[in-house]
């Protein structure tokens, strides 16, 4: 993790390893970059029966004098395997055994999509505790309008809806207009643009990248 944060250029970082060990061969989680010092650090982990190793994380990073805090997280949905993505197709093409299909979706999102609510729920708890001037990232696995996001956004500002072009999509699969991956503020910054990172890589996300500076005071 240290050669990663010296190559990016970020010497600074918080990493949660949600998950000990994938197959016995890498840790995963959720981590922090920043080049600025992190003064302190937590870790959450959602209280929730059913989720497997999901949490919020915070870093108190000290920039131009302030002291604002970083939270990340990604909510946790039934995660879809490749057949999956196969029952979608063919409901969307009326085609294969789509009544079984659908009843299957159905349940599963209808099962995921509670938790993402106790979830988004818990989320919002944590950032109105902070104390500080906050910018809030991650993959809340719901599109904007949904209960999940605008539990999460609450007061907050979404920098590609002020800023961004076009619909935003995040998730390469099912739809062309997933926005599911959000970047928020508060009135403490000033966001100056806001872009997709559209490059191809081990992820079926979109990353968003955003300049955002301390109001001047």
């Amino acid at each position: 993790m240290d050669s990663l944060a010296k190559n990016l250029g970020y010497p600074y970082y918080y990493f949660s390893r949600d998950v000990p060990k994938v197959d016995g061969n890498f840790f995963s989680g959720t981590i922090i970059f920043s080049r600025h010092k992190i003064i302190d650090s937590s870790k959450t982990v959602f209280p929730l029966t059913g989720l497997y190793g999901g949490s919020i994380i915070q870093a108190g990073i000290v920039t131009d004098g302030d002291t604002v805090n970083i939270f990340t997280t990604r909510l946790q949905l039934m995660k879809f395997q490749g057949d999956e993505y196969r029952q979608v197709h063919n409901i969307k093409t009326v085609s294969g055994n789509t009544i079984a299909d659908t009843k299957s979706m159905i349940g599963k999102l209808r099962y995921g999509y509670y938790y993402l609510s106790q979830q988004a729920d818990f989320v919002r708890t944590i950032l109105n505790d902070s104390k500080r001037p906050l910018i809030f990232t991650g993959d809340l696995n719901n599109i904007p309008l949904s209960y999940t996001y605008g539990k999460v956004k609450g007061k907050l500002h979404d920098a590609w809806a002020a800023k961004g072009k076009g619909f935003g999509r995040t998730f390469q699969y099912i739809s062309p207009t997933l926005r599911v991956d959000h970047l928020f503020y508060d009135d403490h910054f000033k966001l100056l643009q806001v872009k997709r990172i559209m490059e191809d890589g081990e992820t079926d996300h979109h990353g968003l990248l955003a300049d955002i500076v301390v109001k001047a005071k």
